[in-house]
């Protein structure tokens, strides 16, 4: 099914933005995951991961598919491309939160005592994935509100509805 709308330039760009992203986190993501799963297969310790890595890649994996193809389908302006959109920037969500415990965990791993410059270089990453995370927020909210006006029906005509009892002057 088709929606009625075009989309806006600056929906477009949204769209081609979210498309990029995922395209850049899917091709980084799948080769950290494959490289820990090899590891894990081979017998090769790779320094400083956690457990929370093949969890945040298959997140990630996941969420960048679910993200293409909401946004290729909203620029084909199909209705179902919301569902694909909110889960996809769910997931991006969750793996944004699952990073910050990684690189707590990762630093506690790294280091016995952790310096005072290397916890200032810890709140440094873990404030762009606080901005990450308002930007997915932010995301969501835009494409939940456009699938809350697309899901409720509008009574553009003046009368009252037949269920309606017109008002009575007393």
């Amino acid at each position: 099914m088709l929606m009625k709308n075009i989309l806006s330039y600056g929906e477009r760009f949204i769209l081609l933005s979210l498309i990029l992203i995922a395209l850049f986190q899917f091709s980084q993501w799948s080769y950290q995951t494959l490289k820990y799963l090899l590891g894990l297969f081979l017998h090769v310790e790779i320094a400083y991961t956690t457990f929370l890595d093949p969890i945040i890649g298959i997140i990630t994996l996941i969420g960048s598919f679910l993200l293409l193809v909401g946004a290729f389908f909203r620029w084909k302006e199909r209705v179902s491309s919301q569902t694909y959109l909110l889960l996809g920037l769910t997931l991006f969500l969750f793996k944004n939160i699952f990073e910050i415990l990684g690189e707590v965990l990762s630093l506690r791993q790294k280091y016995e005592i952790i310096s005072e410059q290397q916890l200032e270089q810890l709140l440094s990453n873990i404030n762009g994935e606080f901005f990450q995370i308002i930007i997915w927020a932010l995301l969501l909210f835009y494409f939940a509100r456009q699938m809350q006006k697309k899901a409720l029906p509008i009574n553009t005509s003046s009368k009252p509805s037949s269920e309606e009892e017109p008002k009575k002057d007393e």
